[in-house]
């Protein structure tokens, strides 16, 4: 009986915040929305996807009011900001360059120069886009609901619930299936415990935008299966064979990417056992 009303309580915290987190999700989507229903593909322009990109600001900022004083999802601004989040840019850019080169190396993309003048606006102004998008979806996964859990001390809710919900919200993008949720999945672990370590959500935010911008803007391929920009170089697949390139869906579905994320997972957690559990910051209160 006991373990049973354990289960009923545990299942209802777990609807609450997944219903809590699709209602920001919805909250942010609001301007594509509105656009999508009225006709406009926002897929189709540069225009169309940076305003798709840059209205999930309305998100943070309607999180920001609501949780301003909650630590445990928006930690406060510190002088060390700018500082992570640098860290985590570059630590980012470093890891899809790496993956991006192994795929390119085994023969995977034909490259594209497309890059002009002009293109350098654009890219500036997608990777302002990029950071609010993904600061948005880092704030609601490993902000709002990694913290849900981390505040009442549960590290492994924590860690699979936040991942497994930032997989369910990409379930409708193009080329989603079995392998593209293993990437999804593994790159949310990985940002799990980039949060984990530092107790805060702007190095975490900073990798995932850096990803995203690469991915897409720099690099040229599709970003979790939305269409590619590429305003440097387009990398087109030479191969149908998406174990390679991720295929439609982008790099995260590719078997380099799952690897990667995989072993950096491990090293993380290894090192995690093996530190002081006080060296690694669960949330912040003061």
């Amino acid at each position: 009986m006991q373990s049973l009303v354990s289960s009923t309580y545990l299942f209802k915290k777990v609807l609450y915040i997944f219903v809590v987190a699709l209602l920001w999700s919805f909250l942010a989507q609001i301007i594509p929305f509105v656009l999508i229903s009225i006709g406009i593909d926002v897929t189709s322009s540069y225009s169309g996807m940076l305003i798709s990109l840059v209205g999930e600001f309305i998100g943070i900022f309607a999180m920001y009011i609501y949780y301003r004083n909650t630590s445990y999802v928006l930690p406060p601004l510190k002088k060390n900001t700018l500082q992570h989040y640098l860290l985590g840019f570059s630590f980012g850019s470093l890891t899809f360059v790496f993956i991006w080169t192994i795929i390119y190396a085994l023969g995977g993309y034909y490259i594209e120069v497309t890059f002009h003048l002009i293109n350098s606006l654009w890219l500036l102004a997608f990777l302002l886009g990029f950071a609010i998008q993904s600061f948005f979806e880092e704030l609601l996964c490993r902000g709002l609901i990694m913290g849900y859990w981390l505040k009442d001390g549960k590290v492994i809710s924590a860690f699979f619930l936040n991942s497994i919900i930032f997989t369910f919200f990409h379930i409708g993008n193009p080329g989603f299936d079995i392998y593209a949720a293993a990437g999804l999945f593994m790159f949310a672990l990985l940002m799990s415990e980039i949060r984990f370590i530092s107790g805060n959500i702007w190095i975490c935010s900073a990798f995932h935008a850096a990803w995203n911008f690469l991915e897409g803007s720099v690099l040229g391929t599709s970003v979790s299966g939305l269409p590619n920009i590429g305003l440097v170089i387009k990398s087109i697949n030479t191969t149908s064979t998406q174990r390679l390139t991720g295929g439609a869906f982008g790099v995260e579905r590719s078997s380099s990417a799952i690897i990667v994320y995989g072993l950096l997972v491990t090293i993380i957690f290894i090192l995690l056992v093996l530190k002081r559990k006080d060296n690694f910051p669960l949330f912040r209160t003061k």
